[in-house]
């Protein structure tokens, strides 16, 4: 906008949204043209849920710039078009009864209907001079349309589409909104300061409230049943009490030359939020909070922000704006603008139809309504491979940053391409970036974290060439060996992490080993692996080496069983398995059991271990060493019986222990290795025998069936 005079043909733009607790299908939702607040409502006795802008800053954060603000994106295809309507549309409303939509068309002196099914005019209403805002009565039906040079409200009844009364106002109205409280009809009389209050069902005049100067967009919060007018001359925000009909206070909008146009409520988030559209200033939204009235943010839009409409459904503000020729598109819930949609030549009021989920924009230099299908589509994060309850983020191009500790995170977004990069809250883990397209459709996109790893080099010295050529050398960090032949340095990649280390070589070299990293370990034989490269340094010298052997017992042919070591695993399926040489010196080492339930024992010498349950022993290795282990399992062996007549009582013993039960039911007993006499008992005059004769365990379950015979 360029001049003062283009302000007074086009300052204020009020929009409106269906109530919070709409339960109708169409929903009423307008933005505010020029000179005129329009204010759309659907719905019930309760007032549209709609936001406007204002300009400042939320508490101390800083204002966002140009950078913020999200590229372009083209809106979904196709779009109705544009339709001819009458000169300089200023004002645009929607009537959830009819499905109508109507412009205020300053320049012509009339209202265009347009049919939002089928994107047509039905009819053009003549009413007063300069008609500028649009507001619509849920109670009655009614839509009330204000004239700017003639000062008054023009009332056409949505059923006939005829101007039914004409109430006088105040001087020069530009904004209007309905209360669904009350059923009043608020009028921003920008040239006498003040707010009209009819009545809608006399549409009678019942009172004037004075306001600040020169106030245009008006709107109503159903939340606390506030009326929130912007002040164009005094750039402040009047609090209208919608049950005393008196002010309840002012919100300041900071310092500088503003133009407060255009104001919407937001059921969402509850708040207000405001237009300014001032040459040279800050042109932008200012969000101000309905409950204790004040200034709580500022967001940053397209040039010359007049008209401001709000999707109840899906959280979402369109402002229209006047001199970049575009809608910006406001998500309320992180107050920041997602994105642009074209328009044509000089935006100013914008409607939203909840119905077919159109955009109506009034066009003031084109004489014509934009209609765009501004849909946005959820686009849904699903992570795997977190720990359970790690914070995680999604980064999306133009968005704000969105954060979860469950296992997806949603956004909704406008067709368009987003580049997007993940982040944990735990730098241990990562996830690919990567981009995503939105085309019409929903989006779902898989999230695989994955542990970030750094890495772990162990450098050797002291092995002869030939023992490095022939024999080599191995390292093992954390349980996973690295085996290297004429090579002096190895690598391995771990997460962040404190991990047990081995190194060992050939025969009759002994090694002596530190690490070193980010973080310096303390404890012997250990690297710590803290969000960057870390190293061991191995030197072998010749000395005096050891293994240790360990033979098992008790365990069925071919089944496989490990050791650790220092954590290096040593499995085998044969009877019994060797360590590699290791330097003299104080070794931990645990069993692995290959089943359930184990009871392992060792014996080094006349010593006696427990490994049952990873119980970790500790050896002093001075010399070549076995252990001797004993795996004790348990085994169901299940004794079945025949021959006996029902309701009598049988039993086995074996090893002392006598198990009974009635005939018909099995006996259950939980045997070890190993062959196991028992002995069949039953009641007088009857004799059992078993087969086999004696319960042979064999690393698996047996049975035993038991027939009885008379004695």
């Amino acid at each position: 906008m360029t001049s003062t005079a283009k302000y007074r043909k086009a300052v204020s733009a009020l929009a409106s949204a269906r109530p919070i607790a709409l339960t109708v299908v169409g929903l009423l939702l307008v933005l505010v043209p020029s000179a005129g607040v329009l204010s759309a409502y659907a719905g019930t006795t309760h007032s549209p849920s709609l936001v406007e802008l204002s300009g400042s800053r939320r508490d101390s954060s800083p204002l966002l710039d140009s950078a913020d603000i999200a590229p372009s994106l083209e809106p979904r295809q196709p779009s109705v078009g544009s339709i001819p309507v009458g000169a300089t549309p200023d004002a645009v409303g929607y009537d959830p009864a009819n499905g109508d939509v109507y412009v205020a068309n300053g320049g012509s002196d009339n209202v265009t209907v347009i049919n939002a099914t089928q994107g047509e005019v039905v009819v053009s209403i003549s009413v007063g001079a300069y008609p500028d805002g649009i507001a619509y009565d849920a109670a009655n039906g009614n839509i009330y349309e204000v004239n700017d040079v003639s000062d008054n409200v023009s009332v056409i009844c949505g059923a006939t589409n005829a101007v039914i009364a004409t109430v006088p106002v105040g001087a020069a109205p530009y904004g209007v909104a309905y209360d669904g409280a009350n059923g009043y009809i608020y009028v921003a009389d920008n040239g006498s300061n003040n707010v009209t209050v009819i009545n809608g069902t006399s549409n009678e005049v019942l009172a004037q409230i004075p306001v600040g100067g020169g106030p245009h967009g008006i709107a109503y919060d159903p939340a606390n049943g506030d009326l929130y007018v912007a002040n164009w001359l005094t750039n402040n925000v009047t609090v209208i009490n919608g049950t005393t009909e008196s002010v309840a206070g002012s919100v300041a909008m900071g310092p500088g030359d503003l133009n407060l146009d255009g104001v919407a409520y937001d059921g969402t988030t509850g708040d207000v939020y405001v237009t300014n559209a001032i040459d040279g200033g800050d042109q932008g939204v200012a969000v101000v909070n309905g409950t204790p009235g004040r200034l709580v943010g500022w967001i940053p839009v397209g040039a010359g922000p007049v008209g401001i409409a709000s999707d109840a459904a899906n959280g979402y503000l369109y402002v229209a704006n006047w001199d970049s020729n575009d809608l910006s598109v406001i998500e309320t819930a992180t107050e920041t603008v997602v994105g642009s949609l074209p328009a044509g030549s000089e935006p100013i009021a914008v409607g939203y139809d909840s119905t077919n989920h159109f955009l109506y924009v009034a066009d003031e230099a084109s004489d014509a309504v934009s209609v765009l299908t501004p849909s946005v589509y959820p686009v849904t994060f699903a992570e795997n491979g977190l720990p359970l309850g790690s914070e995680w983020y999604v980064n999306v191009s133009g968005q704000p940053s969105r954060n979860a500790t469950g296992s997806s995170v949603t956004m909704y977004l406008l067709n368009g391409s987003y580049p997007y990069s993940i982040g944990c809250a735990n730098a241990s883990w990562a996830a690919p970036n990567g981009s995503f397209l939105v085309s019409g459709n929903p989006v779902d996109i898989q999230v695989a974290f994955h542990l970030v790893t750094y890495p772990v080099t162990v450098y050797e010295s002291g092995l002869p060439d030939r023992a490095l050529a022939t024999e080599g050398w191995s390292a093992e960090v954390g349980g996973r060996v690295q085996s290297t032949k004429s090579n002096t340095s190895t690598v391995l990649s771990l997460p962040n992490g404190s991990y047990d280390y081995l190194v060992f070589g050939p025969s009759g070299y002994v090694v002596t080993a530190a690490s070193t990293g980010n973080c310096t370990a303390i404890e012997p034989r250990t690297v710590i692996v803290c969000g960057g490269p870390s190293e061991v340094h191995a030197s072998f010298a010749k000395g005096r080496t050891a293994v240790l052997t360990f033979a098992a017992k008790e365990l069925a042919k071919n089944q496989e069983w490990c050791v650790e070591v220092e954590q290096l695993a040593l499995c085998s399926s044969a009877e019994s398995i060797r360590s590699p040489f290791l330097t003299a010196g104080s070794y931990t080492f645990s069993v692995v059991s290959p089943l359930t339930g184990q009871n392992v024992t060792g014996k080094i010498g006349e010593t006696t271990l427990v490994f049952s349950d990873g119980v970790i022993q500790t050896i002093v290795l001075q010399k070549n060493t076995k252990v001797d282990l004993t795996f004790r399992y348990a085994y169901a062996v299940i004794f079945t019986e025949r021959g006996l007549p029902a309701g009598i009582t049988w039993s086995v013993t074996v090893a002392g222990v006598t198990v009974s039960n009635l005939s018909g039911d099995p006996i259950h007993f939980s045997l070890t290795n190993g062959t196991h006499s028992y002995h069949i008992g039953a009641e007088a005059g009857f004799k059992g025998t078993g087969l086999p004769a004696r319960a042979a365990i064999r690393g698996e379950p047996s049975s035993v069936a038991v027939t009885f015979v008379k004695r």
